[in-house]
């Protein structure tokens, strides 16, 4: 059956008018020099190159002139210079309000809502936008997308008893400790799950336990949540009992230790030694991308086949009736404030974010997903895997999205992180004379603080 067409949030749909999802056979005879400058390099960059060749064709008076491996500061530095390019595209979505408040990428209403303009609605899922704009004011649009689950062991699992992976987090913690093993000296030999900031790249951190726990970040004033609200010290101690649970036997300071040293053998992330792939670990987050990453059974490097499974993120319990959202969003890209020619620069970026052949090639080559409806569709009613259509699933969810932002991009979640690290070296500060919870109600108070403060500063 055919997937439904996901429904934009409303502030989105508003602002556009016209519709149009393919690109004119006609030429175009506007004639500029553009330039566009992404991260992407060697042969990862193919599948954008071959769209701007294609884009040249039906604009041949527009001339693109392209920037590999550019990062963030880069483009950011140059922008501000006066000198930045056209286009530049940001690997994610942290940093859109930041962009969209400072003017660093233009606003896009003025293109969507011209003959020449798109209708969201109908090109890319609700899920995909909802972080591409900031307060209504979309400064962005999607190039491809992603979006993270649970990947897990079957073998592992139904060894343990278990024949479908964990809903939700108390199932987590359940799971775990009957599936882990422990060597002779008591340091794990496989561990359940690992609840760890900085395992791996896609890990236990603020915003992934914001999703599990439905913890916000901001209120409507745009102050920060973590002091306030009580889910995130839900998160925090799960994070604590978790630890002390499953491999300390109870003891939080034991466990703490055995998951340190665990942590630091982990195998290459992209190698056949990652541990999931090796059988070190049964459960861990991660992102469609892990699916093309998995190596077939090898016997000459004794390497194993990998028979898993990928399911939505575990939730609260509170939280169970909403099981099977996640976080979706990908790179994005906008015309920047630097451009000296933004109607040449919207057909660019009008013909990146829409190009079908783009998606298909950007989806083969990089296991990325497709950030169009139409594109997805193809996808999931093609031939592909369970795996596959079970992380389109998590994007088709109305809950799906990416986590709110604020105007200091993502040094939100470094700072939060930190307090993630404390709890799993069980090192929060004055948890001896306060107890743990004063101490981490306090420590979180401080974060939030702090990032209020960065937010102010960055206003002014």
């Amino acid at each position: 059956m055919k997937r439904k067409s996901i429904a934009v949030i409303a502030a989105i749909s508003m602002v556009v008018l016209s519709a149009c999802g393919s690109h004119s056979s006609s030429q175009s005879n506007e004639k500029a020099n553009i330039s566009i400058w992404y991260v992407w390099s060697g042969p990862s960059a193919k599948f954008i190159k071959d769209a701007i060749s294609r884009f040249e064709q039906v604009n041949p008076g527009i001339q693109v002139t392209e920037s590999e491996n550019t990062t963030v500061d880069k483009f950011l530095a140059a922008i501000n210079s006066g000198k930045g390019p056209d286009i530049s595209v940001d690997m994610g979505l942290d940093n859109v309000a930041r962009f969209c408040n400072s003017g660093m990428w233009l606003d896009l209403r003025q293109y969507l809502g011209s003959n020449d303009g798109i209708d969201l609605s109908k090109v890319f899922p609700a899920s995909v936008l909802k972080g591409t704009s900031y307060k209504g004011i979309p400064c962005s649009l999607p190039l491809l997308t992603d979006t993270s689950g649970l990947f897990y062991n079957k073998t592992l699992l139904t060894n343990a008893g278990f024949s479908s992976p964990p809903k939700t987090t108390d199932d987590l913690i359940t799971y775990s400790k009957k599936i882990t093993k422990f060597n002779s000296d008591g340091s794990i030999r496989v561990a359940g799950y690992v609840p760890w900031t900085g395992y791996y790249s896609v890990y236990w951190s603020s915003p992934y336990a914001s999703y599990m726990f439905g913890a916000p970040w901001y209120s409507s004033d745009g102050k920060s949540m973590l002091g306030t609200d009580t889910r995130w010290e839900q998160a925090l101690t799960w994070q604590k009992d978790f630890i002390a649970t499953v491999y300390g036997h109870g003891d939080y300071t034991k466990g703490s230790k055995a998951l340190a040293k665990f942590v630091a053998g982990a195998g290459d992330e992209w190698g056949c030694a990652q541990d999931l792939q090796a059988g070190r670990t049964a459960m861990i987050l991660d992102g469609e991308w892990r699916i093309g990453s998995v190596c077939p059974e090898n016997k000459a490097t004794k390497v194993s086949a990998l028979n898993y499974g990928i399911a939505p993120m575990p939730v609260a319990p509170a939280m169970s009736s909403d099981y099977g959202f996640g976080p979706v969003g990908g790179p994005v890209m906008g015309i920047t404030k630097s451009s000296k020619a933004p109607a040449a620069a919207w057909k660019l970026l009008k013909f990146l974010a829409t190009d079908k052949t783009l998606m298909e090639s950007g989806f083969k080559s990089l296991s990325q997903f497709p950030s169009t409806t139409a594109s997805l569709d193809d996808i999931s009613n093609g031939t592909s895997g369970s795996n596959w259509k079970e992380m389109i699933s998590i994007i088709d969810n109305k809950n799906s999205g990416w986590r709110s932002t604020s105007i200091i991009g993502n040094k939100d979640q470094s700072i939060a992180d930190g307090v993630f690290s404390e709890v799993q070296m069980n090192q929060l500060p004055n948890v001896t004379t306060m107890g743990f919870n004063a101490a981490l109600h306090a420590e979180l108070l401080k974060l939030a603080h702090q990032i209020d403060q960065y937010t102010l500063q960055d206003k002014h």
